[in-house]
Order: C-alpha cells, then structure tokens, then sequence
C-alpha cells in the first residue's frame, strides 16, 4: 500500500477509534465504577448495631433521584445523595427509634423477608415492564444476621405493590425527603 493512502486511512481508524472510545466512556460519577466502594462509603456496619435497613434507588432514562439511604435500629440515618437530588454528598440524622421500629414491623406485616430475591426484566417475576425505569436495590438485615436482599426495577409490572409501599416507607422513616426534592419539609 502506498504512503499516500496510509496515511488518510491512519487518520480514519484514530478517528473512529477516538468516537468508540468517547461513546464507550461511562458519565456515570467514578463512584459507580467499583460496587465495593460505594458499599463502604455508607457501611451499614459503622452504624454500631446488628440491623439495618438499606435502600439504593439508581438512575433512570431522565432526571429519577439517585441516592442511598441506611437506617440502624437505632435511629441513626445515613444518606448519600448521587445524582437529581436536592443534597448532594454524605448527610447524617437521628429519628425516633419509634420510627425505625415502625418500618421493622412493616417488614414482617408486608412479607418482604418472603418476597423474591429479584423483580427486574428477563426474571420470572418480571415478565410485563416498561423500559427506563430505575432500579431500587433493598437489603434488610435482622437481628440474628439474617439478610434479604431485593432488586427491584420500578418498571416491572409483576412486582407485588409491597414493594413499592416498603420503599416509599423508608423514605418517610428516615425523613429525608429534604434532601430528595431539596425543598423544606413540614
């Protein structure tokens, strides 16, 4: 081949080699890279108790509220804002214990340590979904180290409505919904 037609045809493959390595790259913020270290960045173990309850709502084709919560028995909250939150970052608070022991009791009155492990497309129990929905990841943690965990994307159609009641139940217990909408709440 001659030098003449090397070079235009070294130019188009850094060319498409730069636009596949810019469509490849992920936006996502660099915590995502690694599970391990967004799981450490709110361990449910530093809250100093045996049990918790922890929820991850994931992003969406849109603007969904990313964030992760963490709720210790004894009243401590952890929240990490990620991305179309109100607070961005580590935030810290007590409830009442009452609270906590409330959403503890919910999950024995809803069945959740019962339900399936997974609710997402291509599973059994996610046979109807629509698509660009986020995904909610729960772990509940008892008191004899017993933990169930449950991904649930928010677009399945089959998922039992437990589900969503238990979540939107976390939310209140841990009262943060200041720092999901960043508007005050009363």
């Amino acid at each position: 081949m001659s030098s003449i037609l090397r070079k235009p045809l070294m130019i188009a493959a850094a060319f498409a080699a730069a636009i596949l390595c810019a469509c490849a790259t992920d936006p996502r913020p660099e915590f995502y890279e690694d599970e391990e270290v967004l799981m450490t960045e709110i361990d449910p173990m530093d809250l100093g108790v045996s049990d918790y309850i922890r929820m991850q709502r994931g992003p969406c084709f849109g603007k969904c509220p990313e964030y992760i919560v963490v709720l210790g028995t004894d009243g401590l909250v952890r929240y990490k804002g990620i991305r179309s939150v109100g607070t961005l970052g580590m935030q810290e608070k007590e409830v009442s214990t009452g609270r906590v022991a409330g959403l503890k009791h919910a999950v024995a009155r809803l069945g959740i340590m019962q339900l399936a492990p997974s609710y997402k497309p291509g599973d059994k129990t996610c046979e109807r979904y629509a698509t660009d929905m986020p995904t909610v990841e729960l772990q509940v943690v008892g008191p004899g180290g017993g933990i169930k965990r449950i991904t649930h994307y928010l677009g399945c159609q089959d998922a039992p409505n437990v589900l969503r009641t238990f979540e939107k139940l976390i939310d209140e217990a841990a009262e943060i919904g200041e720092w999901v909408t960043g508007e005050a709440t009363s």
